[in-house]
């Protein structure tokens, strides 16, 4: 009952943001659309904002979840993008009525989630320190969060495959070049 009770919480809170700006909603409007009491949701939720973060935390299980263990960042980022488009009014309504802090949270944990995996992968016989390696990913993991945030910023307008892509092959060989320095650094420590 509990899931099924957030679940009806948050689709109607989902369609009302399709309709009006999150600053039009209110606490009353979300019950009065799923059919619960006020009582009910402050159960489950403090405020509305409780319930973004809700929101956002199980997108990105979701997301996780769907994701293959072998995945690469273009394709999990397609899969958050592809995910925000679905509910793009929705997106727009909160990112322009709070700060953007949670959804780049939520892409730089998509990237971390993948990134490091994939720059694992290209270490080949470089021995670099997991220091260094963590910084990479981190650095990888933000700029691509930014960009993301910035995607949402300007509208959504851009097909986040074709941006995502291209992002890519303009990136292509950065992450060997950054592992070849830390190598490099490494080497210089011994």
């Amino acid at each position: 009952m509990t899931r099924f009770t957030k679940q009806a919480i948050c689709a109607s809170f989902t369609k009302l943001l399709n309709d009006r700006p999150l600053s039009q909603i209110t606490v009353k409007d979300i019950v009065d659309d799923c059919g619960i009491n006020r009582k009910t949701f402050y159960y489950y939720y403090q405020d509305i904002y409780a319930l973004i973060d809700d929101l956002f935390k199980s997108d990105l299980v979701r997301i996780k979840e769907t994701l293959p263990t072998d995945v690469e960042w273009p394709e999990a980022h397609k899969a958050l993008a592809n995910e925000l488009l679905k509910n793009k009014t929705a997106v727009l309504h909160i990112y322009h009525s709070m700060d953007d802090t949670r959804l780049e949270q939520t892409a730089y944990e998509i990237g971390m989630h993948t990134i490091p995996k994939s720059i694992r992968a290209r270490l080949g016989n470089m021995e670099v320190e997991d220091s260094d390696l963590n910084l990479i990913a981190s650095l990888s993991a933000s700029a691509l969060a930014g960009f993301l945030v910035r995607w949402v910023h300007d509208g959504m307008k851009d097909n986040p495959n074709t941006m995502i892509d291209r992002a890519a092959a303009v990136m292509e060989g950065t992450t060997e070049l950054a592992l070849a320095n830390a190598a490099k650094l490494k080497m210089n420590q011994k």
